[in-house]
């Protein structure tokens, strides 16, 4: 049986959000009413309201009599009700927007003096604040376009109607190129769409462009995606520490990931050398992921960072920023998931003695952190010559790798199958000298770098044992 949507949507409650939603339907429903008292059960079983089966389990608990149709019912009721009270509590927790309505409001009913008053108290609060980050110029925008289409007396203000232009302007082009970097994004994943044409169009929308803090940021992290240089890298991370942008906006999430991917790819072309570079565009990352309202920093987020700086950072340089950063993840076992990364750092500083006995130790429910895990054992198993069991772990890899096959991404999926493929034939070659492994035939491989270390240039294995 499928989990209801309202199951789904009020297990992302907080503590303080179940108790206003109670409030709420309080307003709207008897408290002795089947409704609330659905209400009332949901908050008591949160934990595992996602569970199999959890709803009708609930319903002959709490419902006996109530036949599944009229449970159903009840439940798309309260869904409803939940909505409207979503709706409501994100608003007011988005105040400019809230502001805004007010404004709107007051001039559509002519409390022009209520109207005005909400005007420059919106006016100065998004003014002697972050004026420059791209959501407060469009409310700005929208903030004067409201007063200028009003009947308020106020709108023969000269400042309204030139400020609504010059907002307008700066917010489409600043609009404009965030959409370009998005295609130029889009274009180095392969996406299968018209991507030149998308770009074509959009650039014919930019013809003035304004010089702003925000368009010159825009514009470096676009100079960044065609030209790949060190000098628009250094401009791109210049603006995001300058603190001029918020750490908690979501443009800066996405240019910390921009900024991620090409100094990552530059350093494996050569055109970068500096390390402290490289580690200091991934806390900016880290930082905006822990920082931003919509983000959590998740166990696969700061595994991946781990495993790709130990690549260029000393293994103790790792060690102390799983210390620092580990405590920001949000896991259900987080000394498993600290031991986890450390391993990380183990492996890729290739110290291989003890690491399997470590790895079989781990707790951790994320299906790609498991794949990840039991990779690092094979290698490990392979790097100690225990080829029994890593014989047998390959054998069972395959096994939960097709059983897990609809609930892992297809990339994830390809990966480890090519992992599985390259580990097996490597086992071969480490006895046999005339097996040659092609890497080439791989176009994405779990753990490259660790296969290109140890097959040379002509497939042959490098570190024979004999």
């Amino acid at each position: 049986m499928a989990i209801p949507k309202l199951f789904k949507a009020v297990h992302t409650l907080d503590k303080y959000e179940w108790s206003s939603f109670g409030k709420f339907l309080l307003m709207q429903l008897r408290e002795e009413s089947d409704n609330y008292r659905l209400y009332k059960v949901l908050r008591k079983h949160n934990n595992n309201l996602l569970d199999r089966g959890k709803s009708e389990t609930l319903r002959l608990l709490a419902f006996p009599n109530m036949v599944p149709k009229t449970y159903s019912n009840m439940l798309s009721r309260v869904f409803l009700l939940f909505e409207k009270w979503f709706a409501i509590e994100m608003l007011s927790k988005r105040q400019y927007l809230l502001e805004l309505s007010l404004v709107e409001n007051y001039n559509k009913r002519g409390l022009f003096k209520l109207a005005n008053i909400k005007f420059h108290k919106l006016e100065k609060s998004i003014l002697s604040s972050d004026v420059t980050h791209p959501k407060h110029a469009r409310i700005l925008f929208e903030l004067y376009a409201t007063m200028y289409y009003s009947y308020n007396p106020q709108r023969k203000d000269e400042k309204i109607f030139s400020g609504a232009i010059e907002l307008y302007l700066k917010s489409h082009q600043q609009q404009t190129l965030t959409l370009i970097l998005e295609a130029e994004n889009k274009k180095r994943l392969g996406s299968g769409e018209d991507i030149e044409n998308i770009i074509n169009k959009l650039e014919t929308q930019l013809t003035e462009v304004h010089t702003t803090f925000i368009n010159e940021l825009l514009s470096s992290t676009l100079e960044l995606f065609r030209q790949n240089n060190s000098d628009s890298l250094n401009r791109v991370k210049q603006a995001l520490e300058s603190e001029r942008l918020s750490e908690t906006s979501d443009l800066f999430l996405i240019i910390s990931f921009y900024l991620r991917f090409h100094v990552h790819r530059m350093y494996q072309n050569g055109i970068l050398s500096d390390r402290s570079l490289y580690i200091d565009v991934y806390r900016l990352n880290i930082t905006a992921i822990d920082k931003n309202p919509h983000q959590t920093l998740s166990e696969v987020n700061l595994a991946n960072a781990v495993g790709s700086l130990a690549a260029f950072s000393s293994y103790t340089v790792i060690e102390n920023l799983i210390i620092e950063w580990a405590p920001k993840v949000k896991s259900k076992n987080p000394e498993s998931f600290i031991e986890y990364c450390k391993c990380i750092n183990v492996f890729r500083h290739e110290k291989y003695e003890n690491l399997s006995s470590r790895l079989t130790k781990l707790k951790l429910d994320e299906i790609e952190i498991m794949f990840s895990i039991q990779a690092m054992l094979l290698i490990s198993y392979f790097m100690t010559d225990e080829d029994d069991l890593l014989n047998s772990g390959i054998t069972n890899i395959k096994k939960q790798l097709k059983r897990n096959e609809n609930k892992v991404s297809q990339v994830l999926y390809k990966s480890m199958s090519n992992f599985l493929a390259a580990m097996t034939l490597i086992l071969k070659a480490k006895y046999h000298k005339s097996i040659d492994v092609d890497l080439k035939k791989y176009d994405i491989l779990y753990f490259r770098s660790w296969f290109e270390k140890k097959i040379d240039d002509e497939g042959r294995f490098i570190h024979r044992p004999f």
